[in-house]
């Protein structure tokens, strides 16, 4: 999951990159370790194992997500673009 928020982070689209990493943590690391130490008999261990399921779930989603090619787009214009542009003056 780190390399493809790389992969975001390099490609401008940081927003992705952060929604990422929140899901992961908050809406699935925390209930996950939570539920499997609190409810399961797996006890402490079970903290480690929502941590692994985590990482793992986020990062099919973050794959799934990255394939779709949306990163691919343009955010800064090209140097000819840009002098197409009028810049106000003062």
């Amino acid at each position: 999951m780190n390399v493809v928020n790389g992969a975001f982070r390099g490609a401008g689209k940081t927003a992705v990159a952060m929604s990422f990493s929140i899901i992961t943590l908050l809406g699935l690391r925390v209930p996950l370790a939570y539920s499997l130490a609190g409810f399961t008999p797996l006890g402490t261990p079970g903290l480690w194992w929502g941590v692994c399921l985590s990482n793992i779930i986020g990062g099919v989603a973050a794959t799934l997500w990255f394939r779709r090619g949306d990163w691919k787009q343009r955010l800064v214009p090209r140097e000819e673009e840009a002098r197409e542009v009028p810049v106000p003056g003062p």
